[in-house]
C-alpha cells in the first residue's frame, strides 16, 4: 500500500507545477466535479482496493493477469460501439493471450514439468 500510496502522490506532485502554465479555459461546473469525483473514487480508488485484494487472495503473478483482458475488451468495445471488424490477426492474438494466461495462472503446463513432478515424488 505505501508504494501505491508514494506513486500516486509522486503523480500529483509532479503534475502540479504544470496547473499554472496550461490553466483552465472555462470553469467546471458542479456536474463535471461531480463526475470527476466519481470517477477517481469508483473507478480508481475502488479499483485499487479491489486489485489488493486479488493480489492478497491469489498472489501478485495471477493478479497481474488481469491486464491480460484489456486488448479483448478494448477489440470487443471497438467492435460493438465503432463497428470495427475482426481480423484472422486478431483472433490469433486473442488466442496468443489466453495461452499466455492459462500458462501464467497454471491452468496449462508443459508436459516436461509434469513428468519432473512425478519423478521426483
Amino acid at each position: 500500500m505505501g508504494a501505491v500510496t508514494c506513486s500516486q502522490l509522486g503523480a500529483s506532485l509532479f503534475l502540479l507545477p504544470l496547473v499554472p502554465i496550461f490553466p483552465t479555459q472555462h470553469i467546471p461546473t458542479l456536474p463535471v466535479i461531480l463526475a470527476v469525483a466519481a470517477l477517481a473514487l469508483a473507478c480508481t480508488a475502488f479499483a485499487y482496493l479491489i486489485y489488493f485484494q486479488l493480489i492478497k487472495n491469489v498472489g501478485p503473478t495471477r493478479a497481474l493477469t488481469v491486464t491480460f483482458l484489456v486488448p479483448p475488451f478494448g477489440v470487443l468495445w471497438g467492435v460493438l460501439l465503432l463497428h470495427e471488424v475482426v481480423t484472422w490477426s486478431t483472433i490469433a492474438g486473442f488466442a496468443i493471450i489466453l495461452a499466455g494466461t492459462a500458462l501464467v495462472t497454471g491452468v496449462l503446463r508443459f508436459r516436461r514439468e509434469q513428468d519432473a513432478t512425478v519423478v521426483t515424488q
